[in-house]
């Protein structure tokens, strides 16, 4: 069945105006600082200015730390899981695979995004969805912990030939998978202390 051609045209489209917007947002931030610098502060043209290029800016930041957290963060996620893929090849099934890795990318994605985001944008909505909405996929690694265990029990046979010799590679136990499983609320509850003792920093930071 032939792909469709609109849809890889339609995602190229989506992507060039996100770039433009992104560059044109830059350019308009940097334009008006470079624009103010020819004036006197205390004149009230660039007085104006100042308070409208501020006004765009403050418009233009959390949607720039947005884009900029997504990207980031994807392609973090899609690196990781490119080494996991290649570990884990050869030891899980093929749908303990999908899950697995289907299950570390949902997790992985939305703390690399938080984080990011908390850091290029100190506003109420990156510190809402990194102290609140953070504990909650950590919650759920917990909960999703014990079932990707249970899908090791379903034990699964592939051969794996080489020459003249055919190996059959037998599936994880759920040992190791529990151990996999578990260490991902782990790992995600230290990166939520580092990013909050971060956060109190930037705060303390500010007041001075």
């Amino acid at each position: 069945m032939a792909f469709p051609q609109s849809i890889p045209i339609n995602f190229v489209f989506i992507g060039l105006l996100l770039a433009l917007f992104v560059f044109l947002s830059f350019f308009l931030s940097f334009f008006l600082s470079f624009f103010l610098s020819f004036f006197h502060f205390y004149n009230l043209f660039a007085y104006l200015l100042s308070k409208i290029s501020f006004f765009l800016f403050s418009l233009l930041l959390p949607i720039q730390s947005f884009f900029l957290s997504f990207f980031l963060s994807f392609f973090l996620s899609l690196s990781f899981l490119f080494l996991l893929y290649i570990i884990c090849s050869f030891i899980l099934s093929s749908f303990q695979l999908f899950l697995l890795i289907f299950f570390i990318f949902f997790y992985f994605f939305f703390h690399h995004f938080f984080s990011f985001f908390h850091s290029l944008s100190l506003s109420f909505l990156s510190c809402f969805s990194l102290h609140v909405t953070e504990p909650m996929f950590i919650a759920f690694a917990a909960v999703g912990a014990p079932f990707i265990a249970d899908l090791s029990s379903y034990r699964s046979t592939r051969p794996l030939t080489s020459g003249p010799v055919t190996i059959h590679l037998r599936s994880a136990d759920s040992s190791s998978v529990s151990i996999i499983a578990t260490l991902l609320p782990l790992i995600g509850a230290l990166s939520s202390s580092y990013a909050w003792s971060i956060a109190r920093a930037e705060n303390s930071l500010l007041d001075l």
